[in-house]
């Protein structure tokens, strides 16, 4: 039974990272280059937003909207951002070498 549970973290943790993966391809798509190609679109809107750039305080507000629907998750995008700065998404022995 250990072991089931133990594969199942791996399948999602492996689907997790096609998703975010997805995520970010869509963002520089969508923003014809201008995010970054590392960025979530979620962490893009919050950075424009703290700029007080149009777009972000446009969208911000839709996107977390959308996430606290969905999955009943708040500050979506504020808390993408906080894991882009702390470079969440590096594989852990890169981490420390960005900064």
């Amino acid at each position: 039974m250990a072991n089931l549970k133990v594969i199942a973290l791996d399948v999602w943790k492996r689907l997790r990272h096609l998703i975010v993966a997805v995520d970010q391809l869509f963002g520089v798509v969508i923003t014809l280059g201008k995010c970054y190609p590392d960025e979530t679109p979620s962490s893009y809107a919050w950075r424009l937003e703290l700029r007080n750039h149009r777009s972000g305080v446009f969208f911000r507000p839709k996107i977390d909207a959308l996430f606290l629907f969905l999955f009943k998750q708040t500050e979506h995008c504020r808390k993408s951002y906080d894991e882009e700065r702390k470079r969440a998404q590096m594989p852990p022995d890169l981490r420390d070498v960005a900064k």
